[in-house]
């Protein structure tokens, strides 16, 4: 130890530097600190956080799948329609309920159907909560299923994450 301290300073000149950055770093240290703190305004047509209405743990339940099977039906040729939902909430959801719409190339609506009293779901867990089978299409073409999620007596946190769509071809 001794040695080291009565060795001599290497780099004489790095006193200057080092003592101007840390005067430098004291100015804005103090500068920052004296500075009042102004919230940042919101964007134009969003509310302040102060005006939320929800609070607490929420559900937040979803449509997570959608399956068709076969993939590529054949005209007359049956098809089964399968929704997997997921609660990727913390709590536990209330009951929900399904509604299914499908669509045929003519734009005309064939099928239309709501299962209600879905049981609840668990904190994240995943579930095939409907396999119905839809019944042959006539015609090839595309046709569009639509699949939307209701909650039953209980907010959801996300209510946009409840609706699904897929297109899919009759050749």
């Amino acid at each position: 130890m001794i040695l080291f301290l009565n060795a001599p300073t290497p780099l004489k000149s790095w006193k200057r530097p080092l003592g101007a950055a840390a005067l430098l770093l004291l100015l804005l240290s103090l500068w920052f600190v004296s500075t009042p703190r102004r919230p940042a305004d919101p964007p134009p047509g969003t509310l302040p956080e102060s005006s939320w209405s929800r609070t607490g743990m929420m559900a937040d339940i979803m449509i997570s799948g959608i399956s068709i099977e076969p993939a590529v039906p054949g005209p007359g040729q049956p098809f089964a329609v399968s929704v997997i939902t997921q609660n990727r909430g913390i709590i536990m959801s209330g009951p929900y309920t399904i509604t299914l719409s499908l669509t045929g190339p003519a734009g005309k609506a064939l099928l239309d159907t709501s299962v209600v009293g879905n049981e609840p779901l668990e904190s994240a867990r995943t579930r095939l909560a409907l396999s119905v089978p839809a019944g042959p299409a006539r015609q090839p073409g595309t046709y569009t299923l639509t699949v939307g999620l209701e909650p039953e007596g209980f907010d959801d946190e996300q209510p946009g994450n409840n609706r699904s769509v897929r297109v899919f071809q009759v050749e």
